[in-house]
């Protein structure tokens, strides 16, 4: 293994702590790195649909709570377009369905464009 500090091409070679030999660069935290298991892509899709759940929530409660403190519908509808521009899909797909299912911002669904409302299914 190359040490990343001096170089050395067999940092490894004539030492048992991890260190390299040659300038005692540690090498556990990367020997860690590399002993983990790799995450299957399932493991992974499934990290970043809960990431975009998360932060879905987190918005759609910021809307909720936005129109019930007199936010016009319009303004939010637009609000809800610059959030659906600026994050990645799975994102605004979990936020429409939730402004779709909530009673309490139908006059923002109703405002809102074909093409946003398509994203919902």
């Amino acid at each position: 293994m190359q040490c990343p500090k001096c170089g050395e091409s067999n940092a490894l070679a004539y030492t048992t702590d991890n260190c390299c030999w040659e300038c005692g660069h540690d090498f556990s935290a990367r020997l860690v790195q590399l002993a983990a298991p790799a995450k299957s892509e399932e493991e992974i899709a499934a990290e970043k649909d809960a990431a975009a759940k998360k932060k879905s929530a987190s918005l759609f409660r910021s809307l909720v709570k936005a129109v019930a403190g007199g936010m016009n519908h319009i303004r939010a509808a637009e609000l809800v377009t610059g959030t659906i521009k600026t994050n990645s899909v799975a994102v605004a797909t979990y936020l429409v369905r939730m402004i779709r299912d909530d009673a309490s911002l139908a006059k923002v669904w109703q405002v809102m464009s074909p093409h946003e409302k398509q994203i919902a299914n």
